[in-house]
């Protein structure tokens, strides 16, 4: 596992620029009770020069709830087929835990194991 803390995990990963993708998961543990949840957000970039990066996709996440099972959890963002040579992923941890939580408005960690683009 990595993790982080208040900030976002930011990945830029090269590929061989002839293998086409569609797809990029992550794996993400939650453990509310010692202030691990999953992330809130993620955006993915793509480069052919690894300076000048284009958003292709993005998505948010709502916060757990309360009752969510805790546990290893993966989280996928598609966007349309490319064979880029660079991919930049941005995960966003929560920012502020919500108000049922015990350490609520404090950030959130956010622990990261596996990337799999496909």
């Amino acid at each position: 596992w990595s993790a982080w803390y208040g900030n976002p995990a930011v990945m830029t990963i090269e590929m061989d620029g002839k293998t086409s993708y569609s797809r990029i998961s992550v794996g993400s543990l939650v453990m509310k009770g010692s202030t691990i949840f999953h992330p809130s957000a993620m955006t993915v970039e793509l480069s052919e020069d690894n300076v000048t990066f284009s958003e292709v996709a993005s998505v948010a996440f709502p916060v757990e709830n309360q009752g969510d099972k805790d546990d290893r959890k993966v989280y996928s963002l598609s966007f349309p087929t490319t064979s880029a040579r660079y991919v930049r992923l941005t995960v966003n941890p929560v920012q502020q835990m919500p108000q049922w939580h015990n350490a609520k408005g404090n950030n959130a960690f956010l622990f990261i194991d596996e990337v799999v683009i496909d």
